[in-house]
């Protein structure tokens, strides 16, 4: 069930300007027709002229400036001395005028707006002046001059500023919008590069034991004796099996490839080479230390290979800061923990290792990225090593 504002902003803004105009003119009405300070004789013409000073309201939105000038036209005519001051003792007189400046001021530009609230200020002004003819002093002329020229331009330039204030508000909305769309789309493009480096060591993981098979494969028929054209048919039959599943993999894996990838013929790194690793990220200006315990004898390719690619993501993630970071990698029986603390907030970090998060997950992994307080983090990384 949607609540009352929601519905008011649903509504079309004529109906609303009409509700509006209709409950000042009702207010106006009973003050014309009830108070007892309003003369008895004026509360016919009080009556109807309310009708014409609320009329402008209906249409204030449609034409804002035409609507708070023809306003100050009636509220200076009927307050002049041929109709004898009409709204005399009305204080709601005032009303109309004033939302009518306001709306001017929300919805029209700031030269268009003003010249209306000029406008509008001269009529009432001369409206005023008409009026107080024949006063003893000036003290009164004064009084009616300020508050008939400066009530409508105040809520003139509430309005305006209210204008300005909307502006800026949905300007801040869509410029945050921008930020959150440019945001993801930098995510998703992480990802789809992580996925793209994926295949491509997927593709040369699964080479090396494809083609470990074949070469198992030939030998094997060169040693078999027994029922030589038999057991050489069959095992012509995996190797020749195993061919065809390698270029089937060559073929499909290949096309993640880029043609300017300068990693294309090397071959995946490991946990081996990060004493290359770390002298490249000393020289970007990384100040790193690495720390190793345990046997790493017996760890899986992939998962040597997705340890180093953590670690890679966390320094390339604090390229160029020269306070000391400190890596930990710790080779269990069980798992592979890996520890990367380092002093001072890293901007792009998360979005540095989204792929590899995707990765981890994929290896029944954990990883912990921990913002120690401003001007530390830690990454945490626990791979099982089964």
């Amino acid at each position: 069930m949607s609540s009352l504002p929601a519905r008011v902003r649903r509504m079309r803004p004529e109906l609303i300007d009409g509700l509006i105009a209709l409950v000042l003119l009702v207010e106006l009405e009973l003050e014309a027709w009830l108070d007892t300070v309003v003369p008895g004789p004026h509360r016919l013409g009080a009556a109807l002229g309310s009708v014409l000073l609320v009329a402008p309201v209906a249409v204030m939105r449609r034409w804002p400036g035409g609507a708070l000038v023809a306003c100050a036209v009636v509220a200076g005519v009927l307050q002049g001395p041929p109709l004898g001051d009409v709204f005399n003792g009305m204080t709601g007189s005032i009303l109309p005028l004033l939302v009518v400046a306001f709306v001017a001021g929300a919805h029209l530009d700031a030269r268009h707006g003003l010249a209306a609230a000029v406008a509008a200020a001269t009529l009432l002004a001369a409206g005023a002046a008409w009026s107080t003819t024949g006063a003893p002093t000036g003290f009164s002329l004064g009084s009616e001059l300020i508050s008939a020229m400066g009530l409508p331009l105040l809520l003139w330039a509430f309005g305006w500023m209210w204008r300005e204030r909307s502006r800026r508000v949905v300007a801040f909305v869509e410029l945050a919008s921008r930020l959150k769309s440019e945001r993801e789309r930098h995510e998703q493009a992480a990802v789809v590069q992580e996925r793209i480096r994926i295949g491509r060591e997927l593709h040369d993981i699964i080479a090396q034991n494809v083609s470990a098979v074949i070469i198992q494969a030939g030998g094997a028929r060169q040693l078999v004796h027994a029922d030589p054209a038999g057991a050489s048919q069959a095992i012509l039959a995996v190797e020749q099996a195993g061919r065809e599943a390698l270029a089937d993999l060559r073929r499909t894996l290949g096309l993640l490839r880029s043609d300017d990838d300068p990693r294309e013929l090397k071959p995946q790194p490991c946990l081996d080479q990060l004493g290359s690793l770390l002298d490249t990220a000393r020289g970007r200006g990384v100040d790193c230390h690495l720390r190793t315990l345990g046997d790493p004898r017996g760890l899986p390719a992939g998962l040597d290979l997705l340890g180093y690619r953590v670690i890679e993501a966390a320094l390339d993630a604090c390229n160029g800061d020269r306070r000391p970071t400190d890596v930990t990698v710790r080779y269990g029986r069980a798992r592979l923990a890996i520890e990367i603390r380092g002093h001072g907030s890293v901007a792009g970090l998360d979005r540095q290792l989204q792929g590899i998060s995707q990765r981890i997950a994929l290896y029944n992994g954990t990883l912990t990225v921990t913002p120690l307080d401003v001007k530390d983090f830690a990454i945490s990384a626990r791979l099982p090593r089964r």
